[in-house]
């Protein structure tokens, strides 16, 4: 059988998705498993990384079965994850030595504030594109060489690997054969150089991690090894594209001129925004290594923003106001004429660009009429919000302003939600007809390292299935966002 289909495996926050992509780039079938969720202590987020990987084994399997796939068929693996979530594992045997650690995870703050003092924020920010914030696997992987007993010496010792899901996942599709990472990936671990594109010596000092254990660095498109006899039938299939979700999605959205930009609704919503083969603004800490392009490496101005599609699993499964997503949005259209009612969902602090791990979540303006629709709808506006504070951010320090915004991402289904954008936003929202972007994103990757596509062929504008123009007047948009952060400076330095 010809090699006509690229398996694609999207590493998500709370489920795994595989997808099957054609040679005309669409896709063609997809499946998808839900893993569960953990938390230990107050802040401690974790995931079991074996139900991950058990998880990504039916979803294959499932996505197979559904489109009749053979998997002398495939002709690559691409793969996009949670950039900021990682595993340690044994070498020798492959089982981790704990959970991983979800990037939501707040108990890297400890580390964040004993460097706070020797400025490692304006360090971190010249070197590694970030700053200094417990989000980044860095200061969790810190963590658990301070609180594992032997941890240390056995990584020093080589017994240990750590990486983020990417890595994980091609560790086992390799049967233990391969250890890589992608820049893109890399650089949320604190301990990658933007400029050298290499591990970083002075990093890896300052943080005390042992460089034996790191994954090899590799682009996102290439050939990283072959699945393991044992998976496929006996098949051979090379593992040839790693991309983090963003990045994922910034390449299925096509964006490859500069000014061209993309937000992801996904647990965390990152609006990003594609910059081109000339690295500025590393110091502001916002700046995103993206993919290579015909040899050069690209690079992005993006903001993590840690506040999306989290606050409706919230709703959903701890407050029981919804039983699905998709009720959301006849909710907030009922909601009422009450527009002063504001969620921060800082449930773990905030992201960029107001970057406070000790903001806690807050509701304000409610009254003893509110009602459950109106607290919906404050949640749903909440996301906008959150993704207009990166944007205004992305704009201030690039110079670039957009003039528009391409949508992915479950939430992106959400006609309100994307109709509230495009008013608090002021400028047109484009959601394609294909929302899987950045399984898409990955699956071209990998497809154009094996040739199954070429550069010219992801030339092609994505085909938009809806655009959402703003009808906000402009007053109304400038007195509605002063509000909303005014209730963000409230939210602040609460667990502090």
């Amino acid at each position: 059988m010809s090699k006509e289909y690229i398996l694609s495996i999207d590493e998500g926050s709370y489920s795994t998705k595989c997808v099957l992509i054609d040679r005309g780039g669409f896709l063609r079938a997809q499946a998808g498993k839900k893993f569960s969720h953990s938390f230990p202590q107050t802040g401690w987020h974790e995931i079991d990384a074996l139900e991950i990987w058990n998880c990504t084994l039916d979803a294959i399997d499932q996505v197979m079965d559904q489109a009749g796939v053979n998997p002398s068929q495939i002709a690559a693996i691409g793969i996009t994850n949670q950039r900021a979530t990682f595993v340690v594992w044994e070498k020798a045997s492959g089982h981790p030595i704990c959970n991983a650690i979800f990037w939501g995870d707040t108990r890297g703050g400890d580390f964040v504030e004993k460097f706070k003092s020797q400025d490692v924020d304006r360090v971190l920010k010249e070197k590694a594109g970030i700053n200094l914030n417990p989000y980044y696997s860095g200061s969790k992987l810190c963590w658990l060489f301070n609180n594992i007993p032997d941890m240390r010496a056995r990584a020093e010792n080589g017994e240990l690997l750590f990486g983020t899901i990417d890595s994980w996942l091609i560790w086992q599709l390799s049967g233990g054969k391969t250890h890589i990472t992608d820049y893109s990936n890399s650089q949320l671990t604190m301990l990658f150089n933007i400029h050298t594109m290499e591990w970083d010596p002075e990093l890896l000092e300052l943080f005390q991690i042992p460089r034996r254990m790191l994954p090899n660095l590799k682009s996102g498109s290439e050939v990283y090894g072959y699945t393991a006899p044992g998976l496929f039938k006996g098949a051979k299939i090379p593992v040839a594209g790693a991309a983090g979700d963003q990045t994922a999605a910034l390449f299925g959205h096509r964006c490859y001129l500069k000014g061209t930009a993309k937000c992801s609704y996904g647990t965390s919503c990152v609006p990003l925004m594609f910059i081109g083969d000339e690295l500025k603004g590393a110091e502001t800490g916002s700046v995103t290594v993206v993919y290579d392009l015909e040899g050069k490496m690209k690079f992005g101005i993006g903001i993590s923003t840690a506040g999306g599609g989290d606050v409706l699993q919230w709703l959903r499964d701890e407050l029981g106001l919804i039983d699905d997503f998709a009720q959301t949005e006849n909710m907030a259209n009922d909601a009422g004429s009450r527009k002063d009612i504001y969620l921060v969902p800082a449930f773990s602090g905030l992201g960029g660009p107001h970057w406070d791990a000790t903001a806690r979540g807050l509701i304000v303006g409610f009254t003893r009429d509110t009602t459950k629709a109106t607290l919906v709808r404050a949640a749903l506006e909440s996301i906008a919000y959150r993704i207009k504070d990166g944007v205004d951010e992305i704009g201030n320090k690039s110079g670039i302003s957009l003039n528009g915004l391409s949508v992915d991402g479950g939430a992106s289904k959400n006609n309100y939600l994307m109709q509230f954008q495009a008013d608090i936003l002021g400028m047109a929202i484009y959601r394609p007809l294909q929302t899987e972007v950045a399984s898409l994103g990955a699956g071209y990757l990998a497809g154009l390292a094996v040739g199954l596509f070429k550069i010219g062929d992801l030339n092609q504008p994505v085909e938009v299935e809806r655009v959402f123009r703003p009808r906000m007047s402009v007053n109304e948009r400038q007195e509605r966002y002063t509000r909303w952060l005014e209730a963000v400076e409230r939210s602040k330095g609460w667990a502090g």
